[in-house]
């Protein structure tokens, strides 16, 4: 499930972590040849670090689960088997994952963006981003409707310029940035002044985008 994720990881700690080196390089080659037990023992490591993240549990419970999996017999070797190393797992999958949906976006014909803000744990203002768009071109050849995380950032301020800042940065976070100004077609969000006030982010969207369409969520 992780191969490209532990491929990333591989390539950063060999220094040639450049997109157009990762399918021809020595580190690349290297791994097509480790040891079956050797990259069985990595995946086992990079699906725990998959677990806990989308499970939301701390990494301070690493230890619990690695003694864990060891008392049942699972191998999971001496290498970067410690909680420092499983964080660093968990950033890749997140690449993973972010390059996947960068691809599917620039296949994607348009899209729109729903966000909504809240406080975390520690009472920090943040703003949620999903993107909605649908594939036409999917395998069985019918339209999928598809919404997919997108982005979670910390506005500079809760007013409109501080927002509108967010929308880009969500955007442009996927290195999307030179072409999504021609595929948002609408946005979806509460209905205060602050989204929807011809002063809002939804007059700050329609000065870049001036066919976009607003909806209250």
């Amino acid at each position: 499930m992780h191969e490209k994720a532990m491929t990333l990881f591989k390539l950063k700690q060999s220094g040639t972590d450049k997109p157009s080196t990762i399918h021809n390089t020595p580190i690349v080659r290297a791994l097509q040849t480790l040891h079956q037990k050797t990259c069985d023992q990595m995946m086992k490591k990079f699906d725990i670090a998959y677990f806990m993240a989308k499970e939301n549990l701390a990494l301070n419970k690493f230890d619990a689960i690695r003694n864990l999996e060891e008392k049942h017999n699972v191998d999971l070797g001496q290498m970067y088997n410690n909680r420092f190393a499983y964080t660093e797992f968990v950033k890749y999958i997140a690449d993973d994952f972010k390059n996947k949906l960068s691809e599917q976006l620039s296949k994607a014909k348009f899209y729109s963006v729903q966000f909504d803000g809240s406080t975390d744990c520690a009472n920090i203002e943040e703003e949620l981003f999903v993107i909605l768009f649908f594939d036409p071109f999917d395998k069985d050849r019918t339209v999928h409707v598809k919404s997919k995380f997108l982005s979670v950032t910390q506005p500079c301020s809760a007013n409109a310029s501080g927002l509108y800042h967010c929308f880009n940065h969500a955007m442009s976070n996927l290195h999307i940035q030179d072409e999504y100004r021609n595929k948002v077609i609408g946005f979806e969000c509460d209905g205060t002044n602050v989204n929807m006030a011809d002063g809002g982010v939804k007059g700050l969207l329609e000065n870049d985008m001036p066919w976009i369409v607003g909806f209250w969520c």
